[in-house]
């Protein structure tokens, strides 16, 4: 069965933990014995929406009923994204400052996503 030597990957259908086959082998020559199996794991391509396609696009993507606060949540990440793109680094740990600043994007960002996003709107933002 020296076939299968130097062609492509094939295929590979586990039997139990020490046995194995693979695809119609009725036009290879006969097996004799011995031989070796080498993993092979072949690359595939995936296709992902690009980061801001996803925070800025009009259908929400992550909109399920299993998630709790999603919107609040998707609206805290756009705006301290948003915040470290106008400071040019993490808001302060605890500061009072910071968390107005970022609050103000916040209402600033909710406002665009009724027109824009209304998927992400929010009625409402509790400030606590």
């Amino acid at each position: 069965m020296y076939q299968v030597n130097g062609i492509e990957p094939r295929p590979v259908k586990v039997i139990d933990e020490f046995s194995f086959s693979i695809e119609d082998t009725s036009f290879f020559a006969a097996y004799k014995k011995g031989g070796f199996a080498e993993l092979v794991k072949v690359p595939s391509k995936m296709k992902f929406d690009s980061l801001e396609s996803v925070i800025l696009g009009s259908d929400p993507k992550i909109m399920n009923n299993k998630y709790k606060n999603v919107k609040i949540l998707h609206l805290f990440w756009r705006s301290l994204i948003k915040y470290k793109k106008i400071h040019k680094k993490l808001p302060e740990l605890l500061s009072e400052e910071s968390y107005g600043q970022i609050l103000e994007i916040a209402k600033a960002l909710n406002t665009e996503n009724k027109e824009k996003l209304p998927g992400y709107y929010l009625e409402e933002i509790d400030e606590k």
